[in-house]
């Protein structure tokens, strides 16, 4: 089956208006305020970066293992059980380009023709596009009702004997809601009674600002369960290694053979340079502690002067405790409102309905950009 039989636009039509009116604006030298893309605003590391130049300089830079090298497999382990009291083997781990070929590879090891995924929207486009291109069929279902938080009774009602897998997203992007550590609790009995694998993406898992965030990992019956439990995490939002495409995922026994076939017959590893300036950065994490909390620190600053600034023009919005997103209401239609927003305001932002059909009254707009593009979103909000 051809590519363009099976995936989907990854944004609606609306989102794929703004990214040409960019181009277009930019060419003709426009200056834009750029909240639509969800990478953070700080530059890598210095110590990260130092820990790539140092692999290159002792000639790391050759054939290595397909799962990734031990080093680094070490360190997500050291790091995951000392945060979640854990016993994470590096034997579970598989690094990956990115959270995405995690993902990807997955949905890949599991889904046969015709298994259902579901998804709770909203959601990030791609989780769909990729169970579309495994064969698989994206069953996706909208939390609106529940203020964007997934429950069990969404699965009791969408689940069918064709559901493979569940995905969650936690924090959730686009919203930066957490669910509750015990609905999962539930939703991970739920899935083990049914023999259905449960996808964790917690990529955000280091950028919340309340107490209530529970890592799958750290749930009391998480031991027991993890045969059915894929859990994916990423360098990318963490250590702003976004463009180093770098990612990991802890792969429940049954899928392993599987998920090393994937892994060595697409890619043959991740960069070997890559993966040392992974090394580096969990292994001198803790020495700069102070770096990491000031972003977070920036990022929570921006978070609450937004929230202040819509409760006092009582806009309607997600509330985040996670991510660095607001997802937002429109007080008119989304398209002429995102539209006039950039062609009027150059402010660029995510129409809600590329995250679902049922938000498209909604967009998304990230905080964690440029001081510029910042204070040019506050500045139009406050006039609004």
């Amino acid at each position: 089956m051809k590519v363009n039989q099976t995936i989907q636009n990854i944004h609606a039509p609306a989102a794929i208006a703004i990214a040409d009116g960019i181009r277009e604006m930019e060419s003709q030298g426009k200056q834009i305020f750029k909240l639509q893309t969800g990478e953070p605003c700080f530059s890598t590391p210095e110590y990260i970066k130092k820990g790539m130049v140092k692999a290159l300089e002792s000639n790391q830079t050759r054939y290595t293992y397909s799962q990734g090298i031990p080093e680094l497999r070490r360190e997500i382990c050291s790091s995951l059980n000392t945060k979640y009291g854990t016993e994470i083997a590096p034997s579970d781990i598989f690094i990956t380009n990115g959270g995405v070929s995690a993902i990807h590879y997955a949905i890949q090891s599991v889904i046969e023709p015709g298994d259902e995924v579901i998804i709770f929207d909203p959601s990030w486009p791609q989780y769909a596009n990729i169970t579309s291109l495994c064969g698989g069929k994206p069953v996706n279902v909208s939390t609106r009702a529940n203020l964007c938080i997934p429950d069990t009774g969404l699965l009791e009602t969408n689940a069918t004997p064709r559901t493979k897998m569940v995905v969650l997203n936690n924090p959730n992007n686009p919203t930066g809601t957490i669910i509750p550590g015990d609905t999962l609790n539930r939703m991970i009995k739920w899935a083990y009674e049914r023999n259905i694998y449960l996808l964790f993406d917690e990529v955000y898992d280091h950028i919340v600002y309340s107490p209530g965030f529970v890592s799958a990992l750290q749930l009391d019956n998480y031991p027991l369960y993890r045969d059915n439990i894929i859990y994916i995490n990423s360098f990318s939002k963490t250590f702003c290694m976004t463009g180093w495409r770098l990612g990991y995922a802890i792969v429940p026994e049954p899928m392993k053979g599987n998920y090393l076939k994937l892994v060595q017959n697409s890619i043959t590893h991740v960069s070997a340079p890559t993966q040392w300036a992974g090394v580096s950065a969990l292994a001198e994490m803790e020495a700069h502690q102070d770096e990491y909390a000031a972003m977070l620190g920036v990022y929570n600053a921006r978070r609450v002067e937004i929230m202040k600034l819509l409760q006092e023009k009582s806009w309607e919005y997600i509330h985040p405790d996670g991510s660095f997103y607001y997802f937002i209401k429109v007080p008119q239609n989304v398209n002429d409102f995102v539209t006039d927003l950039l062609n009027t305001h150059r402010i660029a932002v995510v129409p809600g309905i590329a995250y679902g059909k049922d938000f498209a009254d909604y967009f998304r707009m990230s905080y964690a950009v440029d001081d510029v593009s910042y204070n040019g979103f506050v500045s139009w909000l406050k006039k609004y």
